[in-house]
Protein backbone atom coordinates (compact mmCIF):
# COMPACT_ATOMS: atom_id res chain seq x y z
CA UNK A 1 0.00 0.00 0.00
CA UNK A 2 1.30 3.45 -1.00
CA UNK A 3 2.04 5.94 1.59
CA UNK A 4 -1.04 8.21 2.81
CA UNK A 5 -0.71 11.85 3.85
CA UNK A 6 -2.58 13.25 7.06
CA UNK A 7 -2.79 11.71 10.59
CA UNK A 8 -2.56 8.18 11.91
CA UNK A 9 -1.95 6.68 15.77
CA UNK A 10 -2.15 3.51 16.46
CA UNK A 11 -3.06 1.76 19.64
CA UNK A 12 -4.35 -1.51 20.40
CA UNK A 13 -8.06 0.17 20.74
CA UNK A 14 -10.71 0.49 18.62
CA UNK A 15 -10.43 2.17 15.22
CA UNK A 16 -11.82 5.28 14.44
CA UNK A 17 -11.69 6.55 10.99
CA UNK A 18 -12.22 10.55 10.44
CA UNK A 19 -13.43 11.39 6.64
CA UNK A 20 -12.58 15.52 6.13
CA UNK A 21 -15.13 17.34 3.71
CA UNK A 22 -14.49 18.84 0.30
CA UNK A 23 -11.96 20.78 -0.30
CA UNK A 24 -10.26 20.47 2.94
CA UNK A 25 -7.77 17.75 4.03
CA UNK A 26 -7.07 15.93 7.63
CA UNK A 27 -6.61 19.35 9.51
CA UNK A 28 -9.90 19.92 10.49
CA UNK A 29 -9.82 16.97 12.67
CA UNK A 30 -6.61 18.60 14.74
CA UNK A 31 -8.71 19.93 17.32
CA UNK A 32 -10.66 16.86 17.95
CA UNK A 33 -8.36 14.20 17.99
CA UNK A 34 -6.16 16.63 20.66
CA UNK A 35 -9.57 15.53 22.67
CA UNK A 36 -10.01 11.78 21.85
CA UNK A 37 -8.51 9.31 24.73
CA UNK A 38 -5.12 8.48 23.47
CA UNK A 39 -6.12 4.27 23.26
CA UNK A 40 -8.18 4.79 20.20
CA UNK A 41 -6.32 3.75 16.81
CA UNK A 42 -7.06 6.77 14.90
CA UNK A 43 -7.04 7.16 10.50
CA UNK A 44 -7.81 10.36 9.53
CA UNK A 45 -6.17 10.58 6.04
CA UNK A 46 -6.02 13.23 3.01
CA UNK A 47 -8.80 12.10 0.22
CA UNK A 48 -6.84 11.95 -2.99
CA UNK A 49 -6.56 14.97 -4.69
CA UNK A 50 -6.70 17.02 -1.00
CA UNK A 51 -4.22 18.23 1.27
CA UNK A 52 -1.14 16.67 0.57
CA UNK A 53 -2.35 14.00 -1.59
CA UNK A 54 -1.61 13.68 -5.00
CA UNK A 55 -4.96 13.88 -7.44
CA UNK A 56 -6.21 10.73 -8.81
CA UNK A 57 -5.62 10.07 -12.17
CA UNK A 58 -9.52 10.52 -13.34
CA UNK A 59 -12.51 11.67 -11.34
CA UNK A 60 -13.44 9.32 -8.58
CA UNK A 61 -17.16 8.69 -7.33
CA UNK A 62 -17.95 8.91 -4.09
CA UNK A 63 -18.23 5.19 -3.98
CA UNK A 64 -14.52 5.07 -5.52
CA UNK A 65 -13.36 7.10 -2.62
CA UNK A 66 -15.34 4.91 -0.05
CA UNK A 67 -13.44 1.63 -2.01
CA UNK A 68 -10.07 3.49 -1.60
CA UNK A 69 -10.26 3.85 2.25
CA UNK A 70 -11.57 0.37 2.62
CA UNK A 71 -8.54 -0.44 1.35
CA UNK A 72 -6.46 1.53 3.20
CA UNK A 73 -7.97 -0.03 6.66
CA UNK A 74 -7.53 -3.78 5.20
CA UNK A 75 -4.15 -2.42 5.47
CA UNK A 76 -3.97 -1.09 8.73
CA UNK A 77 -5.82 -4.53 9.45
CA UNK A 78 -8.82 -3.29 10.97
CA UNK A 79 -11.94 -5.57 9.85
CA UNK A 80 -14.64 -3.64 11.54
CA UNK A 81 -14.26 0.27 12.79
CA UNK A 82 -16.16 3.47 13.39
CA UNK A 83 -16.16 6.15 11.35
CA UNK A 84 -17.09 10.05 11.32
CA UNK A 85 -17.57 12.07 8.43
CA UNK A 86 -17.37 15.86 7.74
CA UNK A 87 -19.70 17.24 4.27
CA UNK A 88 -18.69 15.30 1.48
CA UNK A 89 -16.85 12.49 4.15
CA UNK A 90 -20.60 11.90 5.25
CA UNK A 91 -21.67 11.49 1.72
CA UNK A 92 -18.63 8.77 1.75
CA UNK A 93 -19.88 6.88 5.38
CA UNK A 94 -23.11 6.60 3.61
CA UNK A 95 -21.11 4.58 0.75
CA UNK A 96 -19.27 2.83 3.35
CA UNK A 97 -22.57 1.57 4.61
CA UNK A 98 -24.08 0.64 1.56
CA UNK A 99 -20.82 -1.04 0.15
CA UNK A 100 -19.13 -3.07 3.76
CA UNK A 101 -22.23 -2.45 6.49
CA UNK A 102 -20.85 -5.38 8.27
CA UNK A 103 -17.36 -3.62 8.83
CA UNK A 104 -18.66 -0.38 9.93
CA UNK A 105 -18.98 -0.77 14.00
CA UNK A 106 -21.27 2.84 14.01
CA UNK A 107 -21.16 6.22 12.66
CA UNK A 108 -21.43 10.01 13.22
CA UNK A 109 -22.10 12.65 10.61
CA UNK A 110 -20.74 15.93 11.27
CA UNK A 111 -21.88 19.45 9.17
CA UNK A 112 -23.31 16.47 6.60
CA UNK A 113 -26.53 15.02 5.79
CA UNK A 114 -28.38 12.28 3.39
CA UNK A 115 -29.61 13.66 0.56
CA UNK A 116 -27.70 15.00 -2.44
CA UNK A 117 -26.70 18.36 -3.19
CA UNK A 118 -29.37 20.90 -5.27
CA UNK A 119 -28.87 21.74 -8.54
CA UNK A 120 -27.32 25.27 -6.72
CA UNK A 121 -24.85 23.15 -4.08
CA UNK A 122 -23.56 21.53 -7.42
CA UNK A 123 -22.74 24.96 -8.95
CA UNK A 124 -20.81 26.01 -5.84
CA UNK A 125 -19.55 22.90 -5.35
CA UNK A 126 -17.69 22.97 -8.66
CA UNK A 127 -17.07 27.08 -8.47
CA UNK A 128 -15.04 25.63 -5.08
CA UNK A 129 -13.69 22.76 -7.18
CA UNK A 130 -11.91 25.62 -9.92
CA UNK A 131 -10.90 27.70 -7.15
CA UNK A 132 -8.92 24.88 -5.11
CA UNK A 133 -7.53 23.61 -8.60
CA UNK A 134 -6.28 27.22 -9.17
CA UNK A 135 -5.15 28.16 -5.81
CA UNK A 136 -4.97 24.71 -4.26
CA UNK A 137 -5.92 23.23 -1.14
CA UNK A 138 -3.55 23.07 1.84
CA UNK A 139 -4.36 26.56 4.08
CA UNK A 140 -1.31 28.65 5.24
CA UNK A 141 -0.43 27.88 8.73
CA UNK A 142 0.64 31.59 9.33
Amino acid sequence: MAAFTGFSRQTKGPGLLLIHGFPLDHRIWTDVISRLPATIDLFAPDLPGCGGSGLPETTWTIDEYARHLLRLMDFRGFQKFFVAGHSMGGYILFALLRLAPDRIAGGALVSSRALADTEEGRKTRETVAQRAEKEGTRRSTK
